[in-house]
């Protein structure tokens, strides 16, 4: 989308930076400008200022600065076109943009109408008609309050095949917007729609500045040939591998934390929320992705992975760290007890038990890589050890920060009793499989040969050196 630059200085002349990032942050005046505590890093003295002449904002803690429009970017994690309509909004002023862009825009802004709009049918349906009880029956008897459904837009799509096509219908809004935004299927005769979402609690799934771009269905009674979770198809505004349920609500916490815990389940997310456990958010049904990782990024430094037990569940989670190795953030793992999930473990043993616990069990991907391999009893053959030796090796190799796979060297040479030096050379081998090795000396010239560097040394590096070579 091209914003052309009068209208964008027309954007900055309408807004006052004070009152925008007001929202956000308590400032109070000190001279000229504004000051507050940094709503991108956590400190205790304020280092943030706003200059309201100049119309810019500086942190002397984290260095961000600029102008409105990259505040909202930052604070909102918006694109600038998406900032730029958000400001224009705010100011009253009409966006101009070439006629297939608005095209598309229009597209797809009717795409989001019709979602908010079977939100609101569907959170109506579980609150306030008879057939919707048993659905709020069975959400109160999971724990949930009727702030957390509130909160989360949960809803109830009826036991029948075409009540959110006759409600949009009265609402002149026809079959084929419903089928665009993922809520009609075409009858297979080719002759109308039915309603995608029938007889399930509904989930909405929202952006990162809240828009319901999709949706989760669950049923209420586990049926044979009927799958549990059913969620919506990709759209114009849908895409499995970006979407992050529960981050709209928890991206302050996930920001003031530094983390974000990523569970299984919407119910899972729901229940952590409701404990006051913010941070968690969970992906929507897809596994793992580098997107939703990247936008996980935005916000966080870390990624708690709670996993199954089991050791599907432990090699699922060993993808995902591998995942988030990749991408510079730092991976950490947790196991509940066996038969426990989030939902069931925050209920039985409250919040603050739940906090100890994260961190407390929480592993390193080495550590966890050794434990793994210690529950399967394959340590204690040198095969399994060389087997677990070399995943971590792998691992190690797939972050793209060198002096960030330098703590992970010592904490493998630690928790495998194997020489720094031996582990640094598999990882180098690794990284480069192709570099042409060089030819070694023979062993009593190579023996001369690191004497004669050794006694070049002071006495002090030379033991150094023996110690870090030759520990033995």
């Amino acid at each position: 989308m091209y914003i052309p630059d009068h209208q964008i200085n027309a954007i900055r002349t309408a807004t006052d930076i004070v009152a925008t990032v007001s929202n956000y942050v308590r400032l109070r005046k000190r001279g000229s400008n504004y000051v507050g505590l940094c709503p991108f890093h956590n400190e205790k003295t304020p280092s943030f200022s706003v200059n309201p002449g100049m119309g810019i904002f500086k942190c002397f803690g984290c260095g961000k600065g600029g102008n409105v429009f990259q505040f909202l970017m930052e604070v909102e994690t918006l694109t600038f076109p998406e900032a730029a309509r958000t400001l224009a909004e705010r100011a009253g002023i009409e966006l101009t943009i070439d006629p297939e862009a608005e095209k598309k825009s229009r597209t797809v802004e009717s795409v989001y109408e019709v979602l908010r709009f079977a939100a609101r049918f569907f959170y109506a349906q579980l609150t306030t008609t008879k057939e919707g009880r048993k659905a709020l029956d069975y959400l109160r008897k999971r724990g949930f309050s009727i702030e957390t459904i509130r909160r989360f837009g949960l809803g109830w799509a009826p036991d029948t095949w075409d009540a959110l096509i006759k409600e949009a219908e009265q609402n002149q809004i026809d079959s084929k917007t419903l089928q665009r935004a993922g809520l009609a299927v075409p009858r297979q005769g080719g002759d109308g729609h039915y309603d995608r979402f029938r007889a399930r609690v509904v989930f909405p799934v929202f952006s990162v500045i809240g828009k319901v771009t999709g949706f989760g269905g669950r049923t209420l009674e586990d049926a044979p040939n009927t799958p549990k979770y059913i969620n919506s198809p990709e759209t114009a505004v849908y895409h499995k591998r970006r979407a992050v349920y529960g981050l709209f609500r928890g991206k302050s916490a996930i920001r003031t934390e530094e983390e974000a815990i990523l569970v299984e389940g919407y119910t899972d997310v729901l229940a952590l929320h409701q404990a006051s456990i913010k941070n968690a958010v969970a992906c929507s049904g897809t596994a793992l992705t580098k997107e939703q990782i990247r936008t996980l990024g935005r916000f966080a430094r870390r990624i708690l992975l709670i996993y199954d037990a089991d050791a599907a569940g432990g090699k699922a989670a060993l993808r995902s760290i591998e995942l988030v190795l990749t991408t510079g953030l730092s991976a950490y793992a947790i196991s509940l007890p066996p038969g426990a999930d989030p939902d069931s473990f925050v209920r039985e043993h409250g919040a603050e038990t739940f906090r100890e616990y994260m961190q407390t069990q929480r592993q390193d991907f080495v550590t966890f890589i050794h434990s793994m391999a210690q529950r399967a009893g394959t340590l204690g053959s040198p095969e399994g050890e060389h087997t677990a030796m070399q995943s971590t090796v792998d691992v190690i190799a797939r972050i793209p920060d060198p002096l960030q796979r330098e703590p992970f060297i010592r904490r493998a040479s630690e928790v495998f009793g194997v020489p720094y030096a031996t582990l640094r050379t598999a990882l180098d081998r690794k990284l480069h499989p192709t570099r042409a090795r060089r030819v070694a000396p023979e062993p009593e010239a190579k023996t001369a040969v690191v004497q004669s560097k050794i006694a070049a040394l002071p006495p002090e590096k030379a033991l150094l050196q023996l110690m870090l070579t030759h520990g033995e």
